[in-house]
């Protein structure tokens, strides 16, 4: 993308400087959309999920790995996945959101809201469970804990991390 953009915008974030057409501001890119003064999580998403109140539940979040950037990655295998569910499911219930079609064992967990609600989902949620980055910024940035496998190092995240302590 760099050879192709007139500009790049990043956070202030510790990274590997962009060069010339790097400009930095103060946060992160999710607080656009997400801090409190934008964002008010509707609870009326916990019906739709049939939770309730205080109830835990974990969202895992599998990626299509069709993007540019995902060139030569790949995401957690289907036993791993089969593995996290049950492990996750001793705590509480568990949803899947995927870019990517799911295989038809697992359709009993796929989420079902509508898309604007995720990050409702997200925020009365007690865990993330992710294989990509920008579901487990978002739930650091609303506060919920986040596990990440993936493969490349995430700057941001490593900086949510040590700054604040998620």
């Amino acid at each position: 993308y760099l050879p192709f953009t007139k500009n790049v915008l990043t956070g202030d974030y510790p990274h590997p400087p962009l060069g010339k057409k790097e400009i930095k501001y103060d946060g992160y890119h999710e607080l656009a959309y997400l801090h409190p003064k934008y964002f008010t999580p509707k609870k009326s998403v916990l019906s739709k999920l049939g939770i309730k109140d205080n109830e835990i539940y974990t969202i895992l979040r599998f990626s299509s790995w069709e993007a540019s950037h995902d060139y030569g990655q790949a995401g957690i295998s289907y036993r791993n996945k089969l593995n996290a569910i049950r492990e996750f499911e001793k705590y509480g219930k568990v949803f899947i959101s995927s870019e990517s079609k799911i295989d038809p064992e697992l359709d009993k967990y796929k989420i079902v809201i509508p898309p604007d609600m995720i990050h409702d989902a997200i925020f009365y949620s007690s865990l993330v469970f992710a294989d990509s980055y920008t579901i487990p910024a978002e739930s650091t940035i609303l506060g919920v804990p986040s596990i990440i496998i993936h493969k490349t190092k995430s700057y941001y995240l490593d900086d949510q991390e040590k700054k604040y302590g998620l």
